[in-house]
């Protein structure tokens, strides 16, 4: 992806990235939307601060606002810009579209996660943490129903059609692990107790195990005919045997390598002064 971007930007031909046209200049371009999406969000944020406290929104509401504004004048007037600054920038969010998923996944995500959990207090989230496990555990389990009923009444293919309940419990799955990021904001500014802001936080971080699991099963079910190696489970439909085998080797494999992990950055942080 990066050669290929590379390569668009430098001699102005159009590339491709799996399947999808890359518009000239597509590094350039996509560096520039960062910079200026970077640049939009700082001014919103000073803008935010100066509004009066008891009637001041969440700023990452407000960034899905004027996201959504943004992207709709960049549909209207992408073809009528001409050779400009702006359009370097919309094809920039454009090429931004294209971005490859894992990279989210396995690259945007952790930092973010980290973040979370540095800055939660244990002594708080070992008490909660009873009650963070029932709500990511059977609450996102509820969640994925509730939102697949609704989902079913609402969204329709193109052709105007519901869609199956396979297809829609993969869709409520993806929706069903929020992150409370303008909730715990808007807690800690109105001083809740922290006891609540940690439960809150501490489900956030639980729900996108259980979550990812129950995406994966509603995976196999919609790709029936996939390749067995491209699936949780072998076979047309996944058992229950097999689902409750791969959740409990997601969630211990992967509490028993953020505790190794843990081990392994906490003596180099303690040696690291003496280096």
């Amino acid at each position: 992806v990066t050669t290929t971007a590379v390569t668009s930007g430098c001699d102005g031909a159009a590339g491709y990235v799996s399947g999808a046209p890359i518009v000239p200049h597509s590094l350039n371009s996509m560096l520039s939307a960062v910079l200026m999406g970077y640049l939009i969000t700082a001014a919103l944020d000073h803008v935010n601060y100066l509004v009066p406290e008891s009637i001041r929104f969440p700023i990452s509401c407000i960034i899905f606002l004027v996201g959504c504004i943004v992207d709709l004048l960049m549909k209207e007037g992408l073809d009528n810009l001409g050779d400009t600054p702006l359009e370097v920038f919309f094809h920039g969010r454009n090429s931004l579209s294209y971005f490859d998923p894992h990279a989210i996944f396995f690259v945007i995500l952790p930092p973010l996660l980290f973040e979370s959990a540095s800055g939660m207090s244990w002594h708080v989230l070992k008490k909660v943490l009873p009650s963070s496990l029932i709500l990511a555990l059977p609450g996102v389990l509820i969640n994925v129903c509730l939102t697949g009923v609704i989902c079913k009444w609402f969204i329709t293919d193109t052709a105007g059609h519901t869609l199956s309940w396979e297809a829609i419990f993969l869709l409520s799955s993806i929706l069903s692990a929020t992150d409370p990021v303008a909730v715990v904001a808007a807690l800690r500014s109105l001083g809740a107790p922290a006891k609540l802001s940690s439960l809150i936080e501490g489900e956030s971080l639980l729900n996108d195990g259980s979550a990812f699991v129950v995406f994966l099963v509603f995976q196999d079910w919609v790709g029936k005919t996939a390749p067995n190696d491209e699936k949780l489970c072998a076979g047309t439909s996944p058992s229950a045997g097999c689902i409750i085998g791969k959740f409990f080797q997601l969630a211990l494999g992967g509490s028993l390598l953020g505790i190794l992990t843990g081990m392994i950055v906490k003596w180099w942080i303690r040696h690291a002064r003496f280096l």
